[in-house]
């Protein structure tokens, strides 16, 4: 016990020395959860939470035009723009400000459209009334034109297309039946006229699948604050692998090595230290996403029903970054490597484990190499925590992977060490 606490003591004065090393565990993981979630937090936004200026041209002045700039108005996506300068808006200036980027998206209906479908809707209820020996009128189409800035994703623009189509349909449909009823009454008696038709009967609902326990909604801080915690725990092998190649250069390896006692005292003073610096800056970490990020107007997070479960997930990931560090530090042969590959392998084990953007919004291919992360095995287990309302038992699998894959690492590091020593 003696040799294990004066080895605690050792690395926590170590630990405390290394300013930059601290830097690194601490100031960085929370400039990163500000930054990230300020800039993410309008993709997380519900629909109704956030909107799109756009430029609209109404040409057409009729059913169509008006039902298009009504509409879009009331979903509360789109912030319609119909006046600019005082002056209302044309197709050049439309066409001029969209593509010098001031707005990413610009709609002009075309004059005539709304006779243009009543006119079609006539033709086909003569088609239908006629049969196929009645004369073929040409049907033509009304015309809508949809200007994009040229930067914007393509992504962004097919969903923005399938909205103004989808939507533009039910306007269409919605003429194509009063043409219809005004067609058919013509040929009916005066009591039996068609009621048009008011409202949809079909509604939509969006609600996110909860359970009983949890109503908690996915946003830029839920995603964020695990994120870049598990990311800030697993860069703690900056300063672990620092300290142990110094140790090693220094001779005080050999000397710690030469004392009575196991060396696997050392290597536990190591996880001890660790693991406790892991589990601080998972704590301060809860703490932004739970009282500075209120302050920024950002959602506060939620920490789920299970603090008991979050506490043992958080020591259960820094047990593995803890390994991962001392299995690198073991291996590598100075600082520069040890830095250089350290950093960039977690760096890659963050992209894809879902640090960087959630694994649900990668390809298909990016999902399953994602299961190979143990950044994404702790990832998972956090969501389930926070969104889920999950206990202990729904994130067993997850602590088990990642214990594993602690006592895995630890095995080839102390093998590695004591082949190493005996080649001396």
């Amino acid at each position: 016990m003696l040799k294990l606490g004066s080895s605690i003591r050792k690395e926590i004065l170590v630990l405390v020395r290394d300013m930059a090393g601290l830097a690194i565990l601490f100031i960085m993981p929370m400039v990163l959860i500000f930054v990230m979630t300020l800039i993410q937090d309008t993709t997380f936004r519900k629909l109704d939470e956030s909107n799109i200026p756009v430029l609209l041209v109404n040409e057409d002045r009729d059913s169509l035009g008006l039902d298009i700039e009504k509409g879009l108005s009331a979903t509360g996506f789109f912030s319609v723009i119909t006046i600019l300068d005082k002056e209302p808006v044309t197709e050049d200036v439309l066409r001029t400000r969209v593509a010098e980027g001031d707005f990413q998206m610009g709609i002009v209906v075309k004059s005539g459209a709304t006779d243009a479908l009543r006119t079609n809707a006539r033709i086909l209820i003569k088609k239908a009334l006629e049969g196929e020996s009645g004369k073929r009128d040409t049907i033509h189409p009304a015309h809508i034109t949809v200007y994009f800035d040229p930067v914007i994703k393509n992504s962004f623009k097919q969903s923005m297309i399938n909205a103004l189509g989808n939507f533009t349909s039910r306007v269409e449909s919605k003429i194509t039946f009063q043409t219809f009823a005004e067609e058919i009454d013509e040929l009916l008696p005066e009591d039996g006229q068609l009621t048009p038709m008011k409202e949809s009967g079909i509604h939509l609902q969006e609600i996110y699948a909860t359970n009983e326990y949890n109503e908690v909604l996915p946003n830029s801080v839920q995603h964020n604050v695990p994120a870049w915690t598990v990311f800030a725990m697993f860069f703690i092998i900056i300063p672990l692998t620092g300290n142990i190649i110094k140790e090693r250069e220094d001779g005080s390896a050999m000397r710690l090595k030469l004392m009575p006692g196991s060396y696997l005292t050392v290597l536990l003073s190591k996880i001890i230290v660790y693991v406790t610096v892991c589990f601080l800056q998972f704590v301060l970490m809860l703490l932004v996403g739970m009282v500075f990020l209120p302050m920024l107007g950002l959602p506060s997070l939620e920490l789920g029903q299970s603090k008991e479960t979050l506490v043992l997930l958080s020591l259960s990931t820094a047990l593995a970054a803890t390994g991962y560090g001392v299995l690198i530090g073991t291996i590598a042969t100075s600082h520069e490597q040890a830095a250089s590959f350290g950093s960039v392998s977690v760096i890659i084990l963050a992209a894809i484990g879902g640090i960087w953007v959630p694994v649900y919004m990668m390809p298909d291919i990016m999902k399953t190499i994602s299961i190979i992360s143990p950044l994404n095995w702790s990832m998972e287990g956090f969501y389930n925590v926070f969104l889920r309302g999950a206990g202990i038992k729904a994130i067993m699998s997850q602590i088990v992977y990642l214990l594993i894959f602690f006592v895995v690492t630890m095995l080839i590091a102390f093998q590695y060490e004591r082949m190493k020593t005996s080649r001396i």
